[in-house]
This record gives structure tokens, C-alpha cells and sequence, in this order.
């Protein structure tokens, strides 16, 4: 019984093993939606780190998240998040 069940493991393990390598090595995955606003508007929003409470969906996810920023906030500026403890 108990070398039935070897078998049978090593058959399904032999089956995965076939399906994963016959899978492509690269994938792609692409997101698109529409904004009903001007792109102006949109980079006002995504151009300035104060801003990003606003629409990010991780604020929502997390809202005990701690955001520090650099002391410019806008263009080639840099942020950080920390989980708050």
C-alpha cells in the first residue's frame, strides 16, 4: 500500500516538474485604466509626495504606514515608508 502511494506521489511530482518546464520563462503582465482628467491634473497628483494619501492604495491598506520625505517633495525627490509599530 505504502509503495502505491510512492508511486503515485512521485507520478504527480514528475507531472509538475513536466507542466513547469514546458511554461515560458518570461510573462508579461500590463495594467491600463482611463483617468477622466487632465494629464496636468494627474501629474500634480503623482509629482508631489504630500499628495499620495489622497489616491494611493497602500495608504488604504495600511493606514498605521509612516511616510518620510525628503525635504523636496516634488520632481526628483525621495520618500520612504515604514511599517509603524
Amino acid at each position: 500500500m505504502m509503495r502505491k502511494i510512492l508511486i503515485a506521489l512521485a507520478g504527480i511530482v514528475v507531472v509538475f516538474v513536466a507542466i513547469v518546464a514546458m511554461q515560458p520563462s518570461e510573462y508579461r503582465v500590463a495594467r491600463t485604466a482611463r483617468i477622466s482628467a487632465s494629464a496636468r491634473a494627474v501629474f500634480g497628483q503623482v509629482n508631489d509626495f504630500h499628495k499620495w494619501q489622497a489616491w494611493s492604495p497602500w495608504a488604504r491598506l495600511d493606514p498605521a504606514m509612516k511616510q518620510a520625505s525628503a525635504r523636496s517633495t516634488r520632481g526628483r525627490a525621495t520618500t520612504r515608508w515604514a511599517r509603524a509599530a
